[in-house]
């Protein structure tokens, strides 16, 4: 898509996509990411791989995400197309990895409107967006995302160890999320990673990864915990995952 007049900079494109709070400015913000798109398309504008795709995801701009994947009336087609929503950066994320790292639910819904088969698509480290959504403690992401996952089971888990999103969760000291995720899965607690570590499971032997036994913060130890916080820290102690 290069042309050999560039009348928007890589600059230009990057202050758009990233300025979420103008929303007098929406439209203009749109109309030079749309040129940038039409000129440039997919090129990465950091040393990461990220294009303007993944940094509309990261901050949130949903005006221009809409913008970009909507049809348009006369000829059914989009500015930006299906096949462009699976582009990756250097880490193997789409754009739908990033927003669910951001916690950028808007911006989640209309990818996955546009596209729901982005909900099984793989990084580098094997995570599908669910995964990430879990790890990163984004809760009203997680919850949109595990509505179209169901109970596939596979895509609950990272194809590189094997760990699960309950794994995830805590690992990433999410104790809220992980109980309701318990309460839904309660069979995600028992099925292991592939080193034999159960998500709620303190490691018998040593040299293994502390952290997927991680200890309560105090502000869940704490009188002040909730009662679901408080039931999984019952329900790790009583599975020796507490020292």
């Amino acid at each position: 898509m290069a042309s050999s007049t560039i009348s928007v900079t890589r600059s230009a494109a990057f202050r758009a996509a990233t300025d979420c709070k103008s929303r007098s400015r929406q439209s203009s913000l749109f109309a030079t990411i749309r040129d940038f798109w039409i000129q440039e398309g997919a090129i990465p504008l950091d040393t990461e791989g990220n294009t303007i795709l993944h940094f509309l995801a990261m901050y949130g701009n949903a005006f221009v995400v809409q913008k970009l994947v909507e049809n348009n009336g006369n000829n059914n087609s989009s500015i930006v197309e299906c096949e462009d929503l699976s582009r990756r950066n250097d880490k193997g994320n789409t754009p739908l990895h990033e927003a669910a790292r951001f916690g950028r639910k808007s911006v989640v819904d209309i990818l996955l409107r546009k596209q729901e088969s982005l909900v099984r698509e793989r990084n580098g480290l094997g995570e599908t967006p669910v995964y990430v959504a879990a790890a990163c403690g984004h809760e009203d992401v997680f919850d949109h995302l595990i509505a179209k996952v169901g109970r596939d089971w596979e895509i609950m888990t990272r194809r590189t160890d094997e760990s699960n999103i309950l794994h995830a969760a805590v690992m990433g000291e999410h104790y809220g999320l992980a109980m309701r995720i318990l309460g839904s899965y309660p069979q995600l607690a028992q099925n292991p990673d592939e080193k034999g570590r159960t998500a709620l499971k303190k490691p018998k032997l040593k040299g293994l990864d502390p952290h997927m036994c991680m200890p309560l913060p105090p502000s869940v130890t704490a009188n002040r915990e909730t009662e679901e916080e408080g039931a999984l820290r019952d329900y790790m102690d009583i599975n020796g995952c507490l020292g």
